[in-house]
């Protein structure tokens, strides 16, 4: 058992085999994708997350402006405008309406690639501060990168941008024809799924 106290730690002793992490607080989603670009380098970056906290979209911001995410595309649940209006004002003003999605989704995740990584992070987090235990799945795999970037094109191409919250006619996903082309499970090839090694941090004030 190997206990990680950040995110930085983690990133920079992971050998890119699947694994999994338990934080019980000790590092956010845009903890761990700050310290991911410091070894990844340059990036695309795709996140889908169901709600966003504002330091968080001025970090993800920072890192376009310095250059460290090349391209940021973002996946938001249809009730965030509704909910934290002022965020989404934000989270427009900084990356543009082209750059955002709005859809039914509970779905969280973070792709980051470039030519030399293929990064997949499936995650029970949301793009804020969460001082509760969370959990998270990295792996570095181009075939598993690919369906999920596959599913952000989809959307991007069958979802028009929008700087508010939806009419009730668009809050149902499109058909998308080639995500059944695409599925994730297609990057495990049949009697090989194996379980990745877990990574609990310490709790807070431990």
């Amino acid at each position: 058992l190997y206990t990680a106290g950040d995110a930085h730690t983690l990133i920079t002793q992971w050998d890119r085999e699947p694994l999994n992490v338990f934080t019980f607080g000790a590092f956010s989603t845009g903890d761990l994708l700050g310290a991911l670009l410091d070894r990844t380098g340059p990036a695309d970056v795709d996140i889908a997350t169901w709600t966003a906290a504002g330091a968080d979209l001025d970090h993800a911001k920072a890192a376009m402006t310095s250059g460290r995410i090349r391209r940021l595309r973002m996946l938001v649940d249809w009730s965030f405008p509704a909910r934290s209006p002022a965020y989404v004002r934000q989270m427009y003003d900084h990356f543009g309406a082209d750059a955002v999605r709005v859809i039914r989704t509970h779905a969280k995740w973070l792709v980051v690639r470039n030519e030399s990584w293929h990064v997949t992070i499936r995650t029970s987090a949301n793009l804020n501060r969460n001082p509760r235990l969370e959990w998270f799945d990295l792996a570095d795999d181009v075939r598993l990168t690919a369906a999920f970037t596959a599913v952000c094109d989809d959307i991007w191409t069958h979802v028009p941008p929008g700087s508010g919250l939806p009419s009730i006619d668009d809050l149902v996903l499109p058909t998308l024809p080639t995500i059944a082309y695409r599925s994730p499970i297609e990057a495990t090839p049949a009697g090989q799924i194996t379980v990745a090694p877990a990574i609990v941090a310490p709790r807070l004030g431990a």
